[in-house]
């Protein structure tokens, strides 16, 4: 899955630590912490471990951060991030978002939506409860994306109903449940429905598919290991 880089030198979570001992220095707050974390754009998509590793406390800061203006460019970091952590509060966030705003937007407001929907599915592979994996179900189906659920349009004032289907597909592939493995293979024996043309729209389901196996036999954390996105 593709993700746009943008080369950013910034600190570790452990340097920031190990430094501010060496200096004498205060060391961060958690708070502190968990901004630096989404602060840059990361090559090869979020780091899986460490975000995981910040643990259910950072879900409110992240849900802080996402509506302040200072930090509109970490809006995707701060998605996905939620979407590692997984829980009710963090999916629901991430819904919202997702639906939020009319009429055109920007493409940095079109792509944080778009990685909500990947975010989904990092969130349903871990989530106590079916939210995020039925709302990227019923997702699969382009016909959700209509408004009034989806009120705003790309840059170019088109419909994104198809991009987000297809983003919704790929996510069921990352949840790794069973449920979301019926639904890919139903789709690649109907011939996918109305998402786009029928040869990409095979490839898309087939890698959906098959990432949806790997997860399932291995983690998430191991795919993120082994894949290149």
């Amino acid at each position: 899955m593709h993700r746009q880089s943008t080369v950013l030198v910034v600190m570790g979570l452990a340097g920031i630590l190990v430094t501010a001992c060496q200096s004498g220095g205060a060391l961060p707050t958690f708070d502190e912490q968990v901004r630096s974390f989404v602060t840059p754009t990361y090559s090869e998509g979020i780091p899986y471990d460490k975000a995981r590793a910040l643990g259910p406390g950072a879900v409110p800061v992240l849900r802080q951060l996402i509506d302040r203006q200072d930090m509109r460019s970490a809006r995707s970091n701060i998605v996905v991030t939620l979407g590692i952590l997984g829980s009710p509060p963090a999916v629901q966030r991430i819904i919202t978002v997702l639906e939020a705003g009319a009429g055109t937007l920007a493409p940095d407001e079109v792509q944080t939506r778009m990685d909500a929907v990947v975010a989904l599915g990092y969130a349903a592979n871990v989530a106590t409860d079916a939210t995020a994996l039925n709302y990227l179900l019923v997702g699969a189906d382009l016909a959700y994306w209509a408004p009034p659920r989806i009120k705003w349009t790309l840059p170019d004032g088109s419909s994104p109903a198809s991009r987000l289907r297809a983003r919704a597909i790929s996510a069921l592939g990352l949840s790794g449940k069973s449920d979301a493995l019926q639904m890919l293979q139903k789709l690649q024996t109907t011939g996918g429905g109305r998402g786009g043309p029928p040869n990409r729209e095979q490839a898309l389901i087939a890698e959906a598919i098959e990432t949806n196996q790997y997860v399932a036999n291995n983690g998430l954390s191991q795919y993120y290991q082994t894949r290149r996105f």
